[in-house]
């Protein structure tokens, strides 16, 4: 699990500095209400020119509206989807929930060996990797544990597959209008039942010698499931170390391109095609280099003529228990992971339906928010995560989650998985233009949104010395794909709110 799928560096614009000296500023007292609605009204006169715009403040002790623009309008939320995913996630399933794999087996155990298959039913666990492990790049220490528990149970050879059995999620492996041009970047791995380090290889970049000559490159796990074309050549100039990847006509073959670092390290991932098969095949590679042999193919149960065979009753050896919902929840706000949000989304679905889809997600989150009288008129609910470009929130939407999260006995779960500003997570490198912005931006807590043309920013922030705390939801959609401008109107929106 590589760095770059914890977080999201965005740029911060020179805008920025331009839009703060609007808000005018009391030092003495915690500012007022009408105070903040009266800055907030200035910087949306500001905001970025062609941009539409929705935004809702309200008090947090109150609920009272202390600013309101376009507020009802639906709006793409890009991430701040994952406001919605994640609080039905925990109404549905609870902070206590644990995804569950398990390793059956089909046929007899006669001696040392499973004289049959090896099934590894899934239920969408998105924490099989490195992410919880220390190292984090130690990716295959679960499967090297289940190759343990095994051989502890006197099992030294398979002599049928290893079958993954998927069938918890249905085959969709991405939403409607996720981007077409992206589908190798880490941030659109394919969503299944069955899911192996994020859906990903990561790619670890080296070379010392001359600029232009090639780099290269080292696979995480280094497996036979994923063949990279490398182009990535070697440069000494840091504004020209950029690289990306890009599928060829065959599965799994990839083109990396472009320019690292000589004499440092570097590290991408790669998403794959086939996440289940990809998920068999680096078990088996992983238990053959512990010491069992495994006589058949990796295979997806969906690439079987007749799956009728492996049924649920099939005798189990061993359960594997992902982390608890509350931990997955926060990996997911605070590193904005798509891949976690589209599992928890099916998962809430399979709950109330008994398969997880798309569809299903939808409906679950639906009927969460109209269980908490949360107006849905206007919403178009596609994926889990955001990236999906047909998504439709309003800010009034999303301002009511927040408030119906307060009153939720997962309260502080919830809140504590959004970062804090210029601090943690996706926030990190916000508000950092100096030092009374970065003291400020302490006392907001948000989650962010960045998609193509998409800008948005939703949480609280607390005026200073115990002063009130407020729910804001602020959206920018813009023609122009950049958004140029859109972060910095965002975060000025938010220190409105924080600065005394």
């Amino acid at each position: 699990m590589t760095p770059s799928r914890c977080r999201s560096p965005l740029p911060l614009l020179p805008f920025y500095i331009l839009l703060l000296a609007s808000v005018a500023l009391s030092p003495l007292r915690a500012a007022t209400d009408a105070q903040i609605a009266e800055r907030l009204s200035g910087l949306v006169a500001r905001a970025p020119k062609g941009a539409a715009i929705a935004a809702r403040v309200e008090r947090a002790d109150s609920g009272a509206v202390v600013f309101e623009r376009n507020a009802a309008a639906p709006m793409a939320p890009a991430s701040n989807q994952k406001i919605l995913t994640t609080a039905a996630a925990l109404f549905h399933l609870g902070p206590d929930y644990r995804f569950q794999t398990e390793l059956r087996h089909r046929g007899p155990i006669e001696g040392a060996a499973i004289r049959g298959d090896l099934v590894v039913v899934g239920s969408g666990d998105p924490t099989i990797s490195g992410r919880f492990q220390n190292p984090r790049t130690d990716v295959t220490a679960i499967f090297r544990k289940w190759a343990h528990d095994l051989e502890a149970q006197g099992i030294h050879r398979i002599r049928g597959a290893i079958i993954g059995d998927d069938r918890a999620f249905d085959a969709a492996v991405a939403a409607p209008q996720w981007p077409e041009n992206r589908g190798a970047e880490w941030y659109c791995a394919e969503i299944s039942a069955l899911i192996f380090n994020d859906g990903c290889v990561d790619v670890t970049w080296t070379g010392a010698g001359k600029p232009g000559a090639p780099a290269t490159c080292r696979l995480n796990p280094s497996t036979g499931y994923l063949r990279i074309l490398n182009g990535v050549q070697l440069t000494d100039d840091p504004k020209k170390a950029a690289h990306w990847f890009e599928r060829k006509d065959k599965p799994n073959v990839v083109e990396a391109k472009g320019r690292t670092r000589a004499g440092r390290e570097a590290v991408d991932s790669v998403s794959v095609q086939g996440a289940t098969g990809y998920f068999v095949t680096v078990l088996k590679e992983t238990l053959m280099a512990q010491g069992i042999r495994v006589d058949g193919e990796a295979t997806p149960i969906g690439a079987l003529a007749d799956p009728s065979p492996f049924t649920a009753d099939l005798p189990r050896l061993l359960v594997h228990e992902s982390p608890a919902l509350s931990d997955i929840v926060r990996e997911t706000n605070l590193h904005s992971q798509n891949l976690f949000a589209e599992t928890m989304f099916k998962a809430a679905g399979r709950k109330r339906e008994g398969q997880g889809s798309f569809e299903s997600g939808a409906r679950a989150v639906r009927q969460f928010l109209e269980s908490h009288h949360i107006p849905t008129q206007g919403l178009n609910i596609v994926d889990g995560s955001g990236l999906s470009r047909d998504n439709r929130v309003t800010a009034q939407a999303l301002t009511g989650v927040l408030r119906a999260a307060d009153a939720a006995p997962w309260r502080e779960i919830y809140r504590s998985s959004f970062p804090v500003g210029a601090r943690t997570g996706s926030l990190r490198d916000r508000f950092a233009q100096n030092g009374k912005d970065r003291q400020t931006a302490a006392r907001i807590r948000a989650k962010t949104g960045y998609i193509r043309g998409v800008r948005a920013l939703s949480g609280w922030a607390a005026q200073p010395e115990g002063g009130p705390e407020y729910r804001f939801s602020f959206l920018l959609n813009s023609g122009d794909e950049n958004a140029p401008g859109g972060i910095a109107w965002l975060d000025a929106m938010a220190l409105a709110i924080a600065e005394k």
